[in-house]
């Protein structure tokens, strides 16, 4: 059901914009926001200092900003059935001022402001999402909320950064400082008035031209106008110290000034407007250069690896499919051979447990990259059983390959069971296909209260451990490293991109650092209670 205009009333019209009328869900969500707000900021702030290094030298409050009341101004739009124009400039406003906040915040690029916009989106939908998944609807709404509300704030950043940037960057800004200017101005050009004045008695006003111009820069030019002419009638001509005029020829020579320190004046502030404009648009056209070569690059790179992506999942898809046809037409022409019977039902299982997981992975995947958290239970779990469980299963599947266990015997706490084992299995897969074969993959189990430390070590095949490039990949979806592509090993570039999935599904992080003397290392930090909740600062 669709909201209707009002009838036509001979009153002034009030500019809206209509939507669907809000329904009880929509209002239960807005409520939600409210009451989780505190939540999302803690969220986003503890996200934003680990992925922006120039908002580590910063508070909470001073990295919050306006967030708080777009969080609000976005409750009352998903509250609301009509959103009045006035809530659009309320949206507009706080994300103005929000862009220039940040472009006054030391080290801050117009990149970095982006990302925030995209940690505060997975910070609400994070939050939002615990209990049930929104409708498409309420992400639509949201979605369009955030992306309204990045656009103004980039667009001040540039504003802000184009201004102050290069030789506007001492230019006054505010007014007081801009009124003190034009008073420095005026004395300077009286004294070199004064100082030349045995050479220019005929024009009293030669000085104060030049600092007119001056003024539309760094003073407010009809005050310096206006001051000019007072100075000049007082200081050069007579009678001395006074603002008696003689008609006609002093009106006439004052209002020339005038007129012309108004042209003047208003011609340089319109050339002042003209090259910041032409700053701000010569950044957004390098911007939108910028912008348009990595979609084209993105997409070239979707498209390759979209291509690699069908035929790997092709060759993988092919093995098991074929045992459980094999399989299953052996059960058909044999149905005597009792004795294959239970052999050939547990290969079709396999097969079947395989395709699934295969399934299961892509649709993780799938919504890891639109933003979305795993949905986990988390339930009392031990850690350390797990990572020792999975080490047994390892050892029996990989034969003679080694791997030593340094930790407590138990180590209870609240996580998801299946994801936690899905982490380790992970990482001790990776570690296993590109570490040394003839050293043991060491992992590692800490507790450092409130947080539990998983660390997943491997020895190098060769000299050669992960570039920078590589571990700024590593964790994207159908990413696979030089080396991994060189070597015999298949697989899909999924790993990884599962293993930071749970971990932040968890609250938690992953890293990886790789060198030739120490080798290559994943390390998982994990909340002890994984329970939603405010998360505690990470240690250093």
């Amino acid at each position: 059901m669709t909201a209707q205009p009002p009838e036509a009333s001979t009153e002034a019209p009030v500019r809206t914009v209509w939507a669907p009328e809000v329904d009880a869900r929509a209002l239960a969500v807005a409520r939600r926001l409210r009451e989780h707000r505190q939540e999302i900021e803690r969220l986003f702030a503890h996200r934003l200092q680990q992925a922006i290094p120039a908002a580590q030298r910063e508070d909470r409050p001073t990295l919050l900003d306006h967030l708080p009341q777009l969080l609000d101004a976005l409750a009352q739009e998903l509250g609301a059935s009509v959103q009045t124009q006035e809530a659009r400039e309320t949206e507009k406003t706080l994300s103005r001022l929000h862009g220039e906040q940040r472009a006054r915040l030391r080290g801050y690029s117009i990149e970095q402001l982006l990302t925030e916009y995209i940690l505060f989106r997975q910070a609400i939908f994070q939050v939002l999402e615990q209990d049930a998944p929104l409708q498409p609807r309420e992400r639509d709404l949201i979605l369009s909320f955030l992306q309204v509300g990045a656009k103004h704030a980039v667009s001040q950043f540039l504003h802000v950064q184009v201004t102050e940037s290069r030789i506007l960057s001492w230019f006054p800004a505010n007014r007081p400082t801009r009124l003190l200017s034009s008073v420095a101005l005026v004395i300077v050009a009286s004294a070199v008035e004064w100082a030349i004045w045995p050479f220019v008695h005929d024009s009293p006003y030669v000085a104060y031209y030049p600092v007119m111009v001056a003024s539309a820069f760094v003073a407010d030019g009809l005050v310096v106008t206006v001051l000019s002419a007072l100075a000049a009638q007082i200081l050069f001509l007579s009678p001395h110290h006074s603002l008696a005029m003689g008609w006609p020829n002093d009106f006439i020579r004052l209002a020339l000034f005038l007129f012309n320190g108004t042209v003047i004046s208003m011609v340089t502030r319109t050339l002042r407007k003209a090259q910041m404009t032409a700053h701000a648009a010569a950044r957004e056209q390098e911007l939108a250069k910028q912008g348009a070569e990595e979609t084209s690059r993105q997409l070239e790179q979707e498209q390759e690896l979209r291509g690699q992506f069908v035929a790997t999942l092709t060759h993988d898809l092919r093995g098991p499919l074929s045992t459980i046809h094999l399989s299953a037409q052996h059960l058909i022409r044999f149905p005597e051979k009792v004795e294959m019977r239970d052999v050939l039902l547990q290969r079709i299982v396999r097969g079947a447990d395989r395709v699934d997981e295969m399934i299961q992975n892509l649709l993780d995947v799938g919504r890891i990259r639109s933003g979305q958290h795993l949905p986990i239970h988390a339930e009392p779990a031990d850690l350390a059983a797990i990572v020792i469980d999975v080490l047994e299963e390892l050892r029996l599947v990989h034969g003679g390959r080694r791997f030593a266990y340094t930790g407590p015997p138990a180590l209870p706490g609240h996580w998801s069971p299946p994801e936690l084992r899905r982490l380790v299995e992970n990482l001790c897969t990776n570690a296993v296909k590109y570490g040394s074969a003839s050293k043991p993959v060491a992992v590692a189990l800490e507790r450092r209260d409130p947080w539990v430390q998983l660390e997943v070590w491997n020895a190098l095949a060769n000299e050669h451990p992960l570039s920078a490039k590589d571990l700024a990949t590593i964790f994207e979806p159908y990413q696979r490293t030089r080396m991994a592509q060189a070597s015999a090993q298949k697989g899909w570039g999924l790993g990884l991109t599962l293993v930071k999935g749970i971990a932040e599904a968890h609250g938690g992080v992953v890293r990886a650092r790789s060198t030739c003397a120490e080798g290559t290392t994943f390390t998982v930090l994990l909340p002890l209670d994984a329970r939603p909740r405010p998360e505690p600062e990470l240690p250093h």
